[in-house]
């Protein structure tokens, strides 16, 4: 079983650096006017995505467990016209993740993106604070509270746009219905792959419950391609 899943986690290391290899893909379409939030914005892909959101002009919203005000200072030395607020999200508690979405409804009139990054990934058993396994809670749960959260001031600013961050590592997932948290059998990477499976069916299902509002699209993307 362990060789297995060494192969899987070396399959994965391939796939990501053959994405990689293909380079950078830029925009430049302007974001100007535009409001985007975005989890995890702190670091990584999700750093690199707020920096190039700021540099087009848009309002960017970074959402992330640390409150020192660093990767914004970096994305203003970077961009120092850049127009950047920090705000802190424990993506593992629903008081946290309420408390952020109610600082964006009450001070922001719009959303236009809404970018659901954070993740975790490969972490021992834990819990979050309500009780779910880490890694679901997180890649998964959270993000369902948020969007739930902030909803209906994504319709009110339609044209608008959700994404939600999966991987390609979702063919590697297998929902466990009867054990979503896999407190039976646990092990980091077959939840992770769940979670991001997860990801996916709930994009599919948001998108066929807003089928009618044409004017809030959701996308699905992976953080590998």
């Amino acid at each position: 079983m362990w060789n297995h899943r060494n192969r899987v986690a070396n399959d994965m290391a391939e796939e990501q650096r053959r994405s990689a290899s293909g380079g950078w893909v830029r925009s430049d379409v302007r974001m100007d006017g535009k409001t985007v939030v975005i989890t995890g914005g702190d670091q990584g892909i999700g750093f690199e995505t707020a920096l190039d959101l700021a540099r087009r002009g848009a309002r960017v919203i970074m959402g992330s467990r640390k409150t020192d005000d660093g990767e914004k200072a970096k994305i203003l030395e970077e961009c120092p016209d850049a127009n950047v607020v920090a705000i802190k999200l424990n993506l593992a508690s629903f008081e946290s993740i309420h408390v952020f979405a109610r600082q964006i409804t009450v001070n922001e009139p719009r959303i236009d993106v809404l970018i659901n990054n954070a993740a975790i990934t490969g972490c021992p058993k834990s819990k979050t604070v309500e009780g779910f396994d880490m890694q679901m809670g997180v890649n998964y749960i959270g993000h369902v509270f948020l969007i739930d959260q902030l909803i209906n001031l994504l319709q009110r600013s339609a044209p608008s746009r959700i994404i939600i961050v999966s991987s390609s590592d979702h063919k590697l997932g297998e929902m466990k219905w009867d054990d979503m948290m896999h407190d039976v059998d646990y092990s980091p990477l077959p939840m992770y792959f769940q979670t991001k499976l997860a990801n996916v069916y709930f994009c599919l299902e948001l998108s066929r419950q807003l089928r009618g509002e044409l004017r809030l699209r959701l996308n699905a993307v992976s953080k590998t391609v």
